[in-house]
């Protein structure tokens, strides 16, 4: 029984390490199979160890020593790094080969051969560091700083030469730059104190050194501009620009550049000082000398200016000349024109200025005997300006005063004859003369008529074409600035009141003779008969003198955008610095495991130093071109000039005139565009010509009408002014006729209005028949559209046959019977049924004799 008992243990004994001896066995087995070599070794060494008999493990434990050996081998060949780091990597993989075959002669050999390779690395990575530190005793820094760089990349762990090696040698390079810096400094050779100072910053931008840089530019600089002063007061313009230049170079050029500025202007402002005085002198060559010499040293606007201002003082005395000849050959006025222009150009000049204002005096004279007292007041302002002698300047205003005198008595003649014969308007621009006559009483007197005016018939105005002079005519201007006057003063509503327009066809008829007749003088003697047989009361009549149109370019720009084209590969960084991590790990493992003699624990450290997951190797990279392109602006300009003339249709006299000038302009820019830049192309886009030339005729036609209807827009006013006036005197019933006929002219007017709601209000309570007679008067003109008349008149007094029986009667009374039997005759002929008829065949009874 005990045997029995005896066997069955050995028993479970041998089976027990048949299991064991199976499981490391098939482990290793599996292991091989999968080329994992390493592990498979360890299995069979185990195996090995309980049955060292075992051929078959022998055999197995031999075969995967060797390959494990031969991969250890094979991993140390493909390194072919220098560094002391890759050194030791290889001969770490060496001793992996020996450790599992130590007996080899290839793998003892060869780890022999690379102890003695690195030793050799070591021994020759320490001479050049000797050799490194020699340089830097012989401040042979270049040289030591490369070499120290190379040395680095040999020994990346520092182990024979530290870091701090590189930051000593920057030190001292820039310690011994700088002072040999301050040694030049202190002998004043700046360019090379300041190439040396640039020296040491490259070896150590510190604040020290920057200051020290900037202190030897501002030195240079100051010690050139003092050495260019100098030069400067003696003259020596050339040798003064010369140092100033000496100055660039050293870091400040935008200063030197300033100075060089400063500099030209003192130059230029010496020889512009010099050109000065040979100007006052009529030198004018020696004075363009000057001004050549200054040129050579460059242009400034003060030399522009300068140039500018002699050429303007040179054609004065031409002026001057030719002004003298003008005078000696009696052609006084344009003399003075020339003058007054040579004046403008050299006011100091006195020989001018004392010339200009002896022949206003002889300007004055001659009119005075010519009585022509417009001119005499005109020329008379002028030369009261020039400061004459206390004598001639008592002559001048006496005669001022005289020939104002006879001015307003003729006006006021005409303005008192205009009001005895209706000519209401006419009165009121008459008016406007003696205001600026500055006749006391006249602002009365016009706000005495106001009342009347506004009861007064429509003027008649005949708007002639204007005559087309422009050189290059493209559109009938004449007829359109006509037909545009016409429209504008009948879209106001003020001028509408007083303003009414002769039929077109009339208009024809008459243009065409008063065009025969003119000759670019008005002649009293002419009379406009065609204007007063179409009972014209005005004629407004003109000339378009030019209107022409220019395109320029005025500015260039370059412009440059930066634009994607595609993109490509490039090495990703964060992919080499995963790398560089990821074997930094694997070494930290292996250098563990060799440590502690335990894979577990190489796998933990390898396992806790890991980057983590791999980034891509390769990373798309944007590629960027430039699209360069020119912006041009252009302006476009049109101008147009004309003169134009209102004229009293039935005496030919100018009431009043004018000339002009008119500019509008209009600027755009164009490109090219790119659509991958993302810039889109611009297309110059001026306004056309016939949109400028609307514009330029809208102007014409407001300054034309503008003139025309100053004093007839500010009737309303004058009307409401004249009812406050009344108010004061309490004449409240005339008050509020006036107050009516302000809110008639002028309804939109929210002031007149409130003022006259106000009034009624009043009025009915305190006075129900005014009350009454206003409200009548009040919609008696809402209905005609005009202001009531009071008086007895006809309700035609408005129509052609009244207007021909005031102009037949104004002959009468000025005793023109020529012109009053010619009426007649028209009277009689066109208006056979008028109730004026009578009136006629009466004053025919009176002239028949004359």
């Amino acid at each position: 029984m005990n045997t029995k008992a005896t066997l069955c243990v050995v028993m479970c004994i041998l089976l027990s390490s048949c299991a064991m001896l199976n499981k490391d066995y098939s482990l290793g087995r599996k292991a091989e199979k999968q080329k994992d070599f390493q592990t498979s070794v360890e299995h069979y060494r185990k195996a090995l160890e309980k049955y060292p008999e075992s051929k078959m493990l022998r055999t197995a434990f031999i075969r995967t020593s060797e390959i494990t050996a031969l991969q250890y081998y094979q991993e140390y060949q493909r390194i072919t790094g220098r560094t002391l780091k890759d050194l030791y990597k290889a001969d770490a993989l060496l001793v992996l080969a020996l450790k599992y075959q130590p007996e080899n002669a290839q793998y003892i050999n060869a780890r022999a051969d690379h102890l003695q390779k690195t030793e050799n690395q070591k021994a020759q990575i320490l001479e050049k560091k000797n050799h490194c530190i020699q340089l830097v005793k012989a401040n042979e820094y270049q040289q030591a700083k490369t070499l120290i760089t190379e040395l680095y990349s040999l020994d990346t762990e520092f182990e024979i030469c530290p870091r701090q090696l590189l930051n000593d040698i920057n030190l001292g390079a820039s310690n011994y730059y700088r002072q040999k810096s301050k040694e030049k400094y202190d002998l004043r050779v700046w360019a090379e104190a300041y190439n040396l100072i640039n020296e040491a910053i490259r070896y150590d931008n510190s604040s020290t050194n920057t200051a020290f840089r900037n202190d030897i530019s501002q030195s240079a600089l100051n010690h050139y501009l003092g050495i260019a002063n100098t030069h400067l007061k003696n003259k020596k313009y050339g040798d003064a620009l010369s140092e100033c230049n000496k100055a660039k170079g050293f870091g400040i050029d935008d200063q030197v550049n300033n100075k060089l500025g400063e500099l030209l202007v003192k130059i230029h402002e010496d020889y512009v000082k010099e050109a000065e005085k040979f100007a006052l002198q009529k030198q004018w060559s020696n004075c363009d000398s000057e001004l050549s010499k200054a040129r050579q040293y460059g242009d400034t606007d003060l030399l522009m200016q300068a140039t500018q201002k002699f050429n303007g003082w040179k054609r004065a005395y031409q002026l001057y000349d030719s002004a003298v000849t003008l005078s000696q050959n009696n052609n006084l006025q344009q003399a003075i024109q020339n003058l007054e222009e040579a004046k403008g150009l050299h006011p100091k000049a006195v020989d001018i200025s004392q010339f200009l204002t002896s022949s206003y005096l002889r300007a004055i004279d001659s009119n005075y005997r010519e009585k022509n007292y417009y001119d005499v007041i005109n020329y008379a302002d002028k030369a009261l300006r020039m400061n004459p002698t206390t004598t001639e300047k008592n002559e001048v205003s006496r005669k001022k005063n005289e020939a104002n005198s006879e001015l307003v008595a003729k006006n006021l003649e005409l303005f008192n004859t205009c009001v005895g014969n209706k000519y209401y308007g006419h009165a009121m621009l008459i008016g406007q003369n003696l205001v600026e006559l500055k006749h006391e009483g006249i602002t009365k007197e016009l706000n005495r008529i106001a009342d009347i005016v506004k009861q007064n018939s429509i003027q008649q105005f005949a708007v002639l074409p204007f005559k087309n002079l422009s050189y290059t005519p493209k559109s009938d201007y004449g007829s359109i600035i006509a037909n545009m006057v016409r429209d504008e003063i009948s879209n106001r509503p003020v001028l509408t009141k007083y303003l009414g327009f002769v039929n077109r066809d009339e208009i024809d008829l008459l243009s065409k003779e008063y065009y025969h007749r003119m000759d670019g003088i008005m002649r009293e003697q002419d009379s406009y008969s065609e204007g007063e047989m179409i009972a014209a009361d005005y004629l407004i009549v003109g000339s378009i003198n030019g209107i022409n149109f220019d395109t320029k370019r005025i500015q260039t720009e370059d412009k440059s955008v930066k634009y994607v084209v595609g993109s490509h590969k490039e090495d990703n960084p964060a992919w080499a610095k995963w790398k560089k991590d990821s074997d930094a790990a694997a070494n930290a493992g292996d250098y563990v495991a060799d440590q502690t003699g335990s894979a577990l624990w190489g796998l933990v450290a390898a396992v806790a130093t890991s980057p983590g997951s791999e980034p891509p190797k390769k990373i798309d990279v944007n590629d960027y071109a430039y699209f360069n392109y020119t912006v041009e602006t252009w302006l476009k300009t049109a101008t147009l000039s004309f003169d134009w003339r209102l004229i009293d249709a039935r005496t030919s006299a100018e009431i009043q005139k004018g000339s002009h000038n008119f500019k509008v302009e209009h600027s755009d820019y164009n490109h090219p565009g790119n659509q991958q830049a993302n810039v889109n192309s611009k297309t110059l886009n001026l306004k056309s010509d016939s949109v400028m030339e609307t514009d330029l005729l809208k102007k014409t036609v407001s300054h034309i009408v503008n003139g025309l209807s100053k004093d007839l827009e500010q009737l309303p006013a004058l009307l409401y002014n004249g009812a406050s006036e009344l108010d004061r005197l309490n004449k409240s019933v005339q008050a509020s006729e006036l107050m009516v006929a302000a809110y008639t002219l002028r309804p939109e007017n929210t002031t007149y209005r409130d003022a006259l709601t106000s009034r009624r209000n009043k009025l009915k309570i305190l006075n129900p028949a005014t009350y009454k007679t206003l409200s009548q008067t009040l919609s008696t003109n809402q209905k005609s559209g005009k202001p009531n008349e009071k008086s007895a008149s006809s309700p035609n007094d408005n129509s052609e046959d009244k207007k021909l029986y005031d102009l037949i009667l104004s002959y009468v009374v000025e005793n023109q019977y020529d012109m009053a039997r010619t009426m007649i005759k028209l009277f009689i002929e066109k208006h056979p049924d008028s109730q004026y008829l009578n009136s006629v065949l009466d004053l025919s009874s009176k002239i028949i004799n004359k």
